[in-house]
């Protein structure tokens, strides 16, 4: 089985190449990346790889204020130019993780199923990163594996009066990634950038695995994670399907910072997404923490 991956992505050189090193690894026949910002591309090379660059003229005067749906416009551009059979949508911050070859997975998924799903785990570290291998070297992780109730329990714990702008404890999303089989994508659909809805949801047979992990390293370098909900908090990245807890825990990072500068932010920061030894231990019993990688 071949597939891609396709990302539309504004970030720092360091996680691009980070993106691309990991899918690379993983066997992706062709990586699709759409530059969304001009000003945040890179010339990186291989024959693995479509770049794009989403400027004025490849928009036409047509470019979609949300970034959902350049997200989806681009996915698919890109499931109309990819010769896999099965493609898969991206953040620059989500990395798959599979126990052996993901052909191979996608090669056992029966014939009826053309959407995959890869459930999310969250990253969270036992001491703050201080650069971006730091980031990505963590073996740990928010898990649903014991229930999303068990898990909305625990963090609450660990997170008190914060945990009210989380989904049972995850600050991002918790819905994870499809990879879809391209020849079952119904004709004129857009390929899902997380997974299909409505009629095609239900006649593609739509099933989760057990082997694909996607790992979101959603709390990135303290400075880049400010930028990222201040961008939110501030309409300068205008978004869709974020979620009224996602745009309330933007507005609070950003709050966070304009009144008690990097010291709060950092404060807060920590207490997101740092989680002391016993309590990675405690959750790992619970089946809310996992350790992947180690």
């Amino acid at each position: 089985m071949t597939w891609d991956v396709v990302a539309t992505i504004r970030a720092p050189e360091p996680y691009v190449r980070r993106f691309i090193d990991c899918y690379r690894q993983l066997g992706a026949a062709r990586i699709h990346i759409f530059y969304d910002d001009p000003d945040f591309a890179y010339a990186i090379p291989g024959d693995d790889l479509a770049l794009t660059l989403c400027d004025d003229g490849y928009w036409n005067g047509l470019r979609p204020r949300a970034i959902e749906m350049r997200q989806t416009h681009n996915a698919t551009r890109a499931a109309a130019q990819s010769t896999a059979e099965w493609l898969i949508h991206c953040d620059v911050d989500e990395h798959l993780h599979a126990p052996r070859p993901v052909s191979d997975i996608l090669a056992e998924a029966p014939a009826s199923c053309a959407c995959l799903v890869a459930l999310p785990y969250e990253a969270i570290y036992a001491a703050r990163p201080a650069s971006v291998p730091e980031i990505f070297a963590t073996p740990w992780f928010k898990s649903t594996s014991g229930g999303w109730g068990t898990a909305s329990e625990f963090w609450a714990g660990v997170y008190g009066d914060l945990h009210q702008f989380s989904a049972a404890g995850f600050w991002g999303h918790r819905v994870g990634k499809s990879f879809i089989r391209l020849s079952g994508l119904p004709p004129g659909h857009p390929m899902p950038i997380h997974m299909p809805s409505g009629e095609a949801f239900r006649s593609m047979g739509t099933a989760k695995s057990k082997a694909l992990r996607l790992l979101h390293f959603d709390a990135l370098l303290p400075a880049d994670w400010l930028q990222k909900h201040g961008d939110r908090a501030t309409r300068k990245v205008r978004t869709k399907w974020l979620g009224e807890k996602r745009k309330l825990f933007a507005q609070h990072v950003h709050d966070t910072f304009t009144a008690g500068g990097e010291p709060a932010a950092l404060e807060l920061y920590d207490r997101l997404f740092v989680v002391p030894g016993p309590m990675l231990e405690k959750g790992l019993a619970k089946g809310v923490v996992a350790r992947v990688g180690a």
